[in-house]
């Protein structure tokens, strides 16, 4: 089984206990109050050696603010780098060795008002089973 969904949980635990902000999955519920963060997949590839099964995950952490803008924005995307970048972090049946910040960008939305922040992350994780 994969480490991704694993993986995400455990990221959510982190962000709902660290920062002030409502975290969503994927598909955030119609009417979810702004400031919110939301948490996605991204990719799995494969790092097995020769005795472990190993994955290396890329997934996102992306801010959403209205009223204060960028600014709000930016401090979103700072407290979920304060909450995961080279912390370590409990997911079941796997060993996170790397958990860094890769990339992160924010940019203006078409419907001119909604400020989109999108932090990618890259993990490295090896089966315990």
């Amino acid at each position: 089984m994969s480490a991704a969904l694993p993986l995400l949980t455990a990221v959510a635990v982190r962000l709902k206990a660290e920062t002030v902000y409502t975290i969503e999955g994927a598909r955030v519920p119609q009417g979810t109050a702004f400031p919110y963060m939301t948490i996605g997949s991204g990719t799995v590839l494969d790092d097995d050696d020769k005795t472990t099964e190993g994955e290396e995950i890329t997934f996102i952490v992306e801010a959403w603010s209205e009223k204060h803008g960028e600014q709000e924005t930016l401090e979103m995307l700072a407290a979920a780098k304060a909450a995961l970048h080279g912390r370590s972090l409990t997911v079941t049946g796997w060993g996170l060795s790397i958990l860094r910040l890769a990339t992160q960008n924010t940019l203006l939305d078409p419907d001119g008002k909604t400020f989109h922040g999108v932090a990618r992350y890259r993990a490295k994780l090896k089966s315990t089973a």
